[in-house]
């Protein structure tokens, strides 16, 4: 064992004990309530929320499976540049509506959303499981690909089962030890490394092997044309890009991350810097990629190809960076999701079949939940399951169904729990039949080009809309959306004089509005 392959093992293992440090010195719970370890008080200004936003959505996968992509397919990969832009953009429409229930209403996730707004304890059940199954093979991949990354970065210094312990060990560490607020202090600092010092990275290989990114893509048009036009000319790239566009906020932690800011204009300020950091960062990363085609040792490393071109640009120090860079990314991806999974399961799904169940005992269920799924998660992560990345695939073209309940329910007041159960069931089914009947692959094509989940989307949306003329109105969703427009940022609003059929004159709790 050399110095080199030392090397890169010691720097990330100096990383992660930075990552405790911080944890300890900024990342301790305030108090032992649910808002504390549901959303960290909802205290945060928007210049961390952006970081941990990036950290969130920017996943390891990004750094491999992309990076390959875009080597081998081109500006196809670059879909993943759109939906990021589209789907942040997306968050400055929904952001500041469903923050200021949040507020008022002590909302803590999605669920929560979709209890008050649709008087519905089933219905909101019904999206806090459908999350969670939908989240589950993405987690067990992430813990995977701690082993993968922490093998390659340190050139085998650190084997495939023992890096995959090891960090997934810290992550839950930290989660258990003091909830989302450890999550949004690491999650700050992983999103520095995962967008400025990644520039730092990229730039520094494209100089070292291309000359900078300008003689890059002049190479590739020279040598690899193809790459430059996206070669299908059916409905898969719309359908990719609209499905990443639709679903991003149904996810359980992105969603959860609009609770978090201090107050509505640190909402707004993250909607116009998250994009602007998220599309360069990808854009750069994904240039580079394209790059791949052209160094043959790369081109033959697949998903190993940002590392391979790491230790080529810079040796064992850079190839460190870029360890540290994916670790960051896949670390900031499956804290929030574990984070926010236990508080779904515990708040949303335990206390609802057991209402009596304390704060504090809230709490210590969600710690369990996330304990025990993360043992069987890496149980599952050691197996060899070929179809993994499929099924994961496949449950993503599920997300989109849970989106029309969300948007129609913020900006319609009509729309009920009868027509958002009926879109759901019946996209779902009809995504999933096509998927399984004429789908080239898991996810893939079906019909002229489009996935299932676009197709079966209309289908969703159809049923919603024809629920809320045939159904019954909520009672008090004016109520809801006056609070919208008059709210001013005090806590409470004046809804006494309005006879709030739900609340008994004062804000409603996740668990009190039957």
């Amino acid at each position: 064992m050399t110095l080199s392959d030392l090397l890169p093992a010691l720097l990330i293992f100096a990383y992660l004990a930075l990552l405790g440090v911080v944890v300890l010195l900024y990342g301790r719970m305030r108090d032992s309530t649910m808002e504390e370890y549901a959303v960290a008080g909802r205290s945060y200004p928007w210049w961390m929320m952006i970081f941990t936003v990036l950290a969130t959505w920017l996943v390891a996968s990004v750094y491999t499976s992309w990076f390959a992509w875009a080597g081998s397919g081109g500006v196809i990969a670059f879909y993943l540049v759109i939906y990021t832009i589209a789907a942040l953009v997306v968050y400055y429409a929904l952001a500041p509506r469903v923050w200021k229930w949040g507020k008022l209403h002590d909302l803590y996730n999605m669920p929560d959303f979709i209890r008050l707004r649709y008087n519905s304890p089933g219905l909101a059940v019904l999206m806090a499981i459908g999350g969670i199954i939908i989240g589950a093979p993405w987690q067990v991949l992430s813990i995977k690909t701690f082993g993968f990354l922490m093998e390659e970065a340190t050139n085998g210094t650190i084997p495939f089962n023992v890096g995959m312990g090891i960090i997934t060990l810290v992550v839950l560490g930290y989660i258990v030890f003091a909830g989302m607020r450890s999550v949004v202090i690491t999650d700050f600092v992983q999103g520095i490394i995962s967008t400025i010092i990644l520039l730092v990275a990229l730039v520094w290989i494209a100089h070292s092997l291309f000359g900078g990114f300008g003689p890059l893509l002049g190479q590739v048009a020279a040598k690899t044309p193809s790459l430059l036009t996206v070669q299908d000319s059916s409905g898969y790239w719309a359908s990719i890009i609209l499905t990443g566009t639709i679903g991003g906020y149904a996810w359980l932690e992105v969603f959860n991350r609009i609770f978090l800011a201090k107050d509505v204009r640190e909402v707004k300020k993250v909607a116009v810097g998250a994009p602007l950091l998220a599309v360069v960062a990808t854009f750069a990363l994904l240039v580079l990629g394209m790059g791949a085609s052209l160094v043959p040792q790369v081109t033959e490393a697949g998903e190993s190809a940002f590392f391979v071109m790491a230790r080529m640009a810079g040796g064992p120090l850079l190839l460190a960076g870029v360890g540290i860079i994916v670790l960051a990314a896949g670390m900031s991806s499956i804290d929030s999701q574990l984070a926010t999974l236990g508080v779904v399961t515990s708040w949303n799904v335990v206390k609802e079949l057991k209402p009596d169940i304390s704060t504090k005992d809230a709490v210590n269920i969600s710690r369990a939940v996330i304990v025990l799924w993360v043992a069987i998660a890496f149980y599952l992560a050691t197996l060899d399951l070929p179809l993994l990345a499929k099924i994961a695939i496949w449950a993503y073209e599920g997300i989109v169904h849970l989106v029309p309940p969300i948007v129609l329910g913020l900006f319609w007041k009509r729309g009920n729990k009868y027509g958002a159960f009926a879109g759901i069931v019946l996209g779902l089914t009809v995504t999933f039949t096509i998927n399984l009947t004429m789908a080239s692959s898991f996810g893939g094509p079906a019909i002229a080009g489009f996935t299932g989940a676009i197709i079966g989307l209309p289908v969703n949306v159809a049923m919603y809309v024809v629920g809320a003329y045939l159904g019954p109105e909520v009672d008090y969703v004016d109520e809801l959306f006056e609070e919208i427009s008059e709210y001013d940022g005090s806590k409470t609003l004046d809804l006494k004089s309005r006879g709030n059929v739900l609340g008994e004159y004062e804000p409603l709790s996740p668990v009190d509005n039957d």
